[in-house]
């Protein structure tokens, strides 16, 4: 499979942000653009904090912006004077003022513009192909990879772990993952918590972090602990663990969803989860009925649109040992399931492709694209659909 090339340089991966959020000539919140390349958003904000000697609640964003590429977003500093600050690959622009700070529900969505490189003339030709089935027929709204950097290949969800009360295999789960970003001596590190889990004096030996040290200390005290460990888990940590479960979830309804539709063409795309699935189009009928399928995120309770999809998400909690009670009992403090409806269907606006020669690699082709997507999904899953191939055995 041709895996696109993206991302070699900031400029190929070009993300601002479109807000709602109301400018006043005076306000208690400053409103800037923040645009970075080489920074994320979490830790760009912790430098002008300190840079600008601001509490961290006072420093407020709607959506997280990755270190990949070069972005533009809006946030919110409290104070009401404009503010300047610049610094090596990010800096902050003045825009107004606000009555209250930046927050998720402001976004209304994003502008991309990205560059698919190292592309052959036929490639480059292949892919524009599929540029107006994709405006017209729009692909499913998945949530992509980078939702799921709490999962593990071996062992799954360590959040799914916890709701059927494995609270062990949990905690090694949380303590032993290996993730690509991890580097050379962490992945070793934990490769030898998992090969020494429960020999804690060992393992406290092997510890670097604060957790890990609380966590082996704490187990060197009470050997079957892990409860109690797994409540002094971060609440970022958690509730991004407890998000990656509900997206694979949603994800896989979604997948389940198109299988049973016995829709004439499906193809593929590998995931960090498992495949996802696309289409080569939709007849009138299906265009008609999955574009108003709203399908919520896991939760106690849920509202549902489509009998068909419910039936086919009750059907995968079984096979899990899971049912919708768990959730609401789920045992940890620091984070809950809320359920939200998404739309399974996702149409890019405002979509074009432009072919060029590529600067970077002689002789290649490379494919400008533009588009603007809603809050919430990916503009990494339209370049999947568009190198997506037949699945090798369609359900």
């Amino acid at each position: 499979m041709l895996k696109p090339k993206i991302k070699c340089q900031p400029e190929d991966f070009v993300v601002e942000e479109i807000a709602t959020l109301p400018l006043l000539k005076q306000g208690p919140y400053g409103v800037y653009w923040l645009e970075k390349r080489g920074w994320n958003t979490v830790d760009a904000l912790r430098e002008i904090g300190k840079a600008l000697r601001l509490k961290p609640a006072d420093l407020a964003y709607g959506g997280k912006k990755d270190r990949y590429g070069f972005t533009r977003q809006w946030i919110t500093l409290r104070g009401n004077k404009a503010q300047t600050f610049r610094a090596q690959n990010f800096h902050l622009e003045f825009a107004g003022f606000s009555d209250q700070p930046m927050g998720p529900a402001f976004i209304a969505g994003n502008r991309f513009e990205i560059a698919i490189r190292k592309l052959t003339q036929t490639e480059a030709q292949e892919v524009l192909q599929e540029i107006p089935v994709v405006e017209r027929h729009g692909i499913p709204n998945y949530f992509d990879d980078q939702r799921f950097g709490s999962f593990d290949q071996m062992q799954g969800f360590w959040v799914e772990q916890v709701l059927k009360k494995h609270f062990n295999g949990a905690l090694k789960t949380y303590l032993t993952a290996i993730h690509p970003e991890d580097k050379k001596t962490e992945k070793e590190r934990k490769r030898a918590f998992s090969a020494q889990w429960r020999q804690w004096r060992a393992c406290r030996a092997l510890a670097i972090t604060s957790f890990e040290k609380s966590a082996f200390d704490f187990l060197q005290q009470k050997s079957d602990g892990f409860l109690s460990v797994l409540f002094t888990i971060p609440k970022e940590d958690c509730s991004m663990a407890l998000s990656a479960f509900q997206s694979y979830l949603w994800n896989e309804t979604v997948r389940r969803t198109l299988a049973a539709r016995k829709l004439s063409s499906l193809i593929g795309y590998p995931g960090v989860t498992g495949e996802y699935w696309f289409y080569t189009g939709l007849s009138s009928q299906d265009r008609e009925a999955l574009q108003r399928t709203m399908i919520p995120t896991a939760a106690a309770k849920m509202t549902w649109t489509a009998s068909d999809a419910q039936t086919l998400f009750s059907d995968l909690l079984k096979e899990r040992g899971l049912h919708p009670g768990l959730f609401n009992r789920f045992p940890l403090r620091n984070a809950f399931f809320k359920s939200i409806p998404r739309p399974m269907l996702l149409f890019p606006q405002n979509l074009t492709a432009r072919p060029a020669d590529d600067e970077l690699y002689p002789e290649k082709k490379k494919i400008q694209l533009a588009f603007t997507l809603p809050r919430g999904s990916y503009a990494t899953m339209v370049i999947k659909r568009l190198f997506a191939e037949p699945l090798k055995k369609q359900v």
